[in-house]
């Protein structure tokens, strides 16, 4: 990420599903759900590119040639080419479009340089190509010199220079440039850091037509305490933002409607989610699928449809919304075989990216004996690697395999492993592991007068935590609320 992506975003935990049913009863073949998915997909992906025809065809562009074209027409088939992935038809054109004097065209072809897109990757041509059209008059290019000096893209760092670019192009009114002017002064890049100038700018580029600017002004107000008082200017600027499509804000607007956000409202959060689904956000993809598909929040559920979401992220190589798949055929299609082979490959991907959540569920098929043959061995390794990624409940069931109390497990018990991983949960508060910890010392014949008050002192804390197995305890052993 560059210097400038202003937005620390919230991650959507998608490690869990709420209220999940028993059996997603609208599923029951993985094959049959699978070539839904597809269908819908390839449809999908059919509606899309003739919109772009659409487009295309209404810029009069596809159905000239290219030798008939300006360098506007050159340029317009360019962009489309590149939405088509045609790169080969976008740098000729871009080329094309160069050669006839366009500005517009060298920048696209400097970035097409600089990410190797089309051509092999070349930084230094692409810095040169960029400092060439600002030169030459391309005000919206001061913005990839600069950003080339920040970042020291085809050229040595250089915050200073990268901000007197920026600068050159906002004193002549370039809106990107005010925003990127207001960025450095907010953050002290290339310039003493001056925060009030910096909103200055923002307001200006957000004048200017800049929606962005509007999005990040107001995250500036939403996120830091000094400008709680302009908090509802904040979130009427995000929203804004959101409504002129900035995919960002958009995405902020579904996070504060979300469940524990400020404002919950799950079906605001929808509208918003599905916006931004529609652009294909991967995350707001898997977000939709797993509300339609639990139900979260109170909403009807709606497996097919959930489904279709979770799918569409899972093609972009989304983790979450791949575990979530992995979950639904492992724990969801009552034992269907090709359901659980599909889970067990989804489950592995998952693994392979070291998705904390998908170590837990492989620990349990193998102790469950659930896609894979029943090995204890296994299965206290995939907890284990749980635990040591901070899952708390890893913890937990290792400490209750190792006590014996984990039915049906046919494993050998081990209790100072048990008090090990009992401990372990306990100093970070765990009221379950507060209570299992003192039963397991109070049980214990040998433990000393230091020891059961330590115990009983453990119970009082998991009592005021709200843990009521913790009282029947106590009272069990007559330990009284206060010392």
């Amino acid at each position: 990420m560059g210097i400038f992506d202003f937005l620390k975003k919230k991650k959507t935990n998608t490690s869990t599903s709420p209220s999940r049913p028993a059996v997603i009863d609208t599923i029951s073949k993985a094959d049959a759900i699978t070539q839904a998915a597809a269908a819908a997909a390839e449809a999908k992906a059919n509606e899309e590119m003739d919109e772009l025809t659409r487009i295309a065809l209404a810029a009069g562009v596809e159905t000239q040639d290219e030798g008939e074209l300006d360098a506007d027409g050159l340029i317009r088939k360019a962009l489309n080419a590149i939405e088509s992935d045609d790169n080969a038809t976008a740098i000729r054109c871009f080329r094309q479009a160069e050669k006839m004097g366009s500005l517009e065209a060298k920048r696209n072809l400097a970035r097409c340089y600089e990410t190797g897109r089309g051509v092999g990757k070349d930084e230094p041509r692409a810095f040169k190509l960029y400092s060439d059209a600002a030169g030459a008059g391309c005000l919206a290019a001061y913005n990839n010199v600069g950003n080339c000096y920040i970042e020291g893209i085809g050229t040595p760092k250089d915050e200073k220079a990268g901000y007197e670019a920026f600068r050159t192009a906002a004193d002549k009114g370039e809106e990107v440039a005010m925003a990127n002017v207001a960025k450095c002064l907010m953050q002290g890049v290339g310039v003493e850091k001056n925060a009030e100038e910096g909103l200055k700018w923002f307001e200006k580029s957000a004048a200017a037509g800049n929606h962005l600017a509007d999005f990040e002004l107001g995250m500036t107000y939403l996120q830091f305490p000094e400008y709680r008082d302009k908090a509802e200017e904040g979130l009427k600027r995000v929203k804004q933002a959101a409504e002129e499509g900035v995919l960002d804000a958009v995405l902020v607007m579904a996070q504060i409607h979300d469940e524990g956000g400020p404002q919950q409202n799950i079906q605001e959060c929808m509208r918003w989610l599905n916006i931004a689904a529609e652009k294909g956000n991967k995350n707001a993809q898997c977000r939709l699928g797993q509300i339609l598909m639990y139900g979260v929040g109170g909403v009807q559920r709606d497996p097919q449809k959930g489904y279709h979401w979770l799918t569409f992220a899972a093609q972009q190589n989304y983790t979450p919304a791949i575990y979530i798949l992995a979950e639904l055929n492992l724990l969801y299609t009552n034992g269907n075989q090709d359901a659980m082979r599909m889970g067990l490959n989804q489950l592995t991907a998952c693994i392979k990216e070291s998705y904390p959540p998908a170590f837990m569920l492989m620990g349990q098929c193998y102790l469950e004996g659930r896609a894979v043959m029943k090995d204890n061995a296994q299965a206290v390794k995939f907890f284990t690697l749980s635990a040591e990624h901070g899952n708390v409940n890893a913890e937990l069931l290792l400490a209750k395999l190792y006590n014996g109390e984990v039915e049906n497990a046919d494993f050998e018990t081990n209790p100072a492993e048990a008090r090990k991983w009992l401990e372990k949960v306990a100093e970070k508060g765990h009221p379950v592991a507060l209570h299992d910890l003192a039963v397991m010392t109070l049980k214990d014949e040998n433990s000393s007068e230091d020891d059961r008050k330590a115990a009983a002192d453990n119970l009082r804390k998991a009592a005021k935590a709200g843990y009521t197995a913790a009282l029947k305890t106590m009272t069990e052993y007559g330990i009284t609320a206060d010392l």
